[in-house]
């Protein structure tokens, strides 16, 4: 509902992003011609740091978004800003996460149709009273289990110490994703997608984990075999694919992430950069890879020489 941000609400507890962030362009602002889409990962991207000629990005993404959430998404998008998207950034997980919520955001869409009546009933509700509560607890008292590590302008401490270590957020989080798998069905999402926004450009990108995951995915060779397939696909389909899920100097830092899959936001805003500016990684900066037709069989056998 506001835009302001105050000392005693900066830890706050988990909300339905896809109501909330569908409720801003209903009654916030819906000045937007571009739209970003993802996971939690991408959430970390701030919208504003994008410089696509002239394009005006919203930050769509919502906490593990399957790909089959993407066209509802794009759907109310268009519907609430009057017009279709000039540029759909993708960021594209190897692995499907999620389950299939696809009818949550049509919800969303269908409850801003109840206009300034329903915005001002769930401001004053009793459960979002007993909600502020929660958060109050949460800022003087509770456990920031993901030390994030951060103030009201996202500006990050430089003196806080982790009680728990990244090293064993990473260690602990392996079991639970090493079983994934890549899912073809994906891509038919992604053409259908193509075939639908035909006016639209689409940018796509992946995202980086943090190197300790990543080395141990990939000296298993079905991961290898996933990794090697799903990026010639993404490339086969889109042509470009900015890439950064790769060991590099940036996911190699326990400083740029506070898990095994979440980078801070100033890795997030390097990302934007990086995709607006169309820079490859040069001999001083190995973070970013532009992949085309003409270079991803090269990468992919430079990827899997390293694993032999």
């Amino acid at each position: 509902m506001f835009k302001s941000t105050q000392d005693f609400d900066i830890k706050q507890k988990d909300f339905n992003e896809r109501v909330q962030k569908t409720n801003y362009l209903a009654f916030k602002d819906n000045d937007f011609n571009a739209v970003l889409l993802g996971n939690s990962r991408v959430t970390y991207i701030n919208q504003n740091d994008f410089d696509l000629d002239d394009c005006k990005v919203y930050n769509y993404s919502v906490n593990a978004m399957p790909s089959s959430e993407y066209d509802n998404a794009i759907e109310n998008f268009v519907k609430l800003t009057n017009k279709e998207p000039e540029i759909i950034l993708l960021g594209i997980e190897l692995f499907n996460i999620g389950l299939d919520n696809s009818d949550i955001f049509k919800e969303a869409y269908e409850n801003t149709r109840n206009g300034w009546g329903y915005k001002f009933s769930n401001l004053f509700s009793y459960d979002t009273f007993l909600f502020s509560f929660q958060n109050l607890y949460t800022t003087y008292k509770g456990f920031d289990r993901k030390q994030r590590f951060y103030n009201k302008f996202l500006e990050k401490g430089s003196k806080e110490q982790n009680i728990v270590s990244n090293e064993e957020y990473i260690k602990g989080m392996m079991p639970a994703w090493f079983n994934k798998k890549y899912d073809k069905k994906v891509l038919e999402q992604f053409k259908n997608l193509k075939n639908k926004y035909k006016n639209s450009s689409f940018i796509v990108f992946t995202m980086p984990i943090h190197s300790d995951l990543f080395k141990i995915w990939s000296n298993d060779k079905k991961f290898v075999d996933y990794y090697s397939l799903w990026l010639k696909d993404l490339v086969s389909l889109f042509g470009r694919v900015n890439h950064f899920f790769y060991d590099s100097s940036v996911s190699d830092s326990y400083y740029n992430f506070f898990d095994a899959f979440h980078f801070y936001p100033f890795v997030g805003k390097k990302i934007a950069q990086r995709i607006s500016k169309h820079e490859l990684m040069n001999d001083n900066d190995d973070f970013g890879i532009l992949l085309t037709k003409e270079n991803i069989d090269e990468y992919l056998k430079q990827f899997n020489k390293g694993k032999n």
